[in-house]
């Protein structure tokens, strides 16, 4: 079943026992995370998780190739699953669906045992929700977005630059961002690739380093970024302070 993929030398047979043995988390499973859940399923991951509290819309189904007319007022997070198992399933692997929205308050829990998380959202308030707890549990976060015939990728580890150090800590009103479908997929593709990278170890993947994608122009640019010293994301804890006499110890 994948034997096109254990040929390459960065993966054989060690890098597919990896990736059967990896547990991924996918926040979001919109036009981002439907792509993402399609190629890491039938890449072989052992267990993936899906996070979505949304239910299927008309206006969804231009870019969100999990779904069908079939699926409209249906939960996207189990309606993911059910079509990934109808797809196909290997030996070993589990799709778990979760109906809820990632917060900060929910996070932790939801990203327990997690080896890598991809985050498909379309809102700031979650990605940096996602950003923080990742960094705090030290979990690789795979970053995307797409806006119309643009997007772009990074991914985040516990001492690269985050969305924090770009200066995404403000919250935004929400509203509706324009996608066009094929640009979710390259982006969706991309994560899925990143994914990938981590779980088995193979090339370099995109810490420090924004990866851009212009539809339009048809051009890919690497843009290198830099981790923030006053990023409040990657701050340690330092011990309590206790005061005596007016002095801090």
């Amino acid at each position: 079943m994948y034997e096109r993929q254990m040929i390459l030398p960065e993966i054989g047979e060690e890098g597919q026992r990896r990736i059967r043995e990896s547990r991924v988390t996918v926040i979001g499973a919109g036009g981002l995370g439907s792509p993402v859940a399609l190629y890491l399923w039938y890449a072989g991951v052992g267990k993936l998780r899906i996070i979505d509290g949304d239910r299927v819309s008309l206006s969804n189904l231009n870019r969100q190739i999990l779904y069908g007319k079939e699926d409209l007022g249906k939960a996207k997070s189990q309606s993911s699953v059910r079509h990934l198992s109808d797809l196909r399933k290997g030996e070993g692997q589990e799709a778990e669906g979760i109906e809820c929205f990632f917060k900060e308050e929910n996070g932790r829990e939801l990203l327990a045992d997690s080896q890598v998380v991809v985050d498909c959202v379309d809102n700031q308030k979650t990605r940096l929700a996602a950003n923080k707890i990742c960094i705090s549990m030290g979990i690789p976060l795979v970053e995307g977005g797409v806006h119309g015939f643009y997007g772009y990728v990074m991914t985040v580890g516990k001492d690269s630059a985050c969305l924090g150090c770009l200066g995404y800590r403000r919250e935004e009103g929400r509203e509706d961002v324009p996608a066009l479908g094929p640009a979710a997929g390259v982006i969706g593709s991309l994560q899925a690739m990143e994914a990938l990278k981590l779980i088995t170890g193979a090339g370099k993947p995109l810490y420090n380093r924004i990866l851009s994608y212009d539809g339009l122009e048809g051009e890919f640019d690497m843009v290198p970024v830099f981790p923030d010293p006053e990023c409040p994301y990657h701050q340690r804890k330092t011990d309590r302070t206790k005061k005596r006499n007016g002095e801090v110890l």
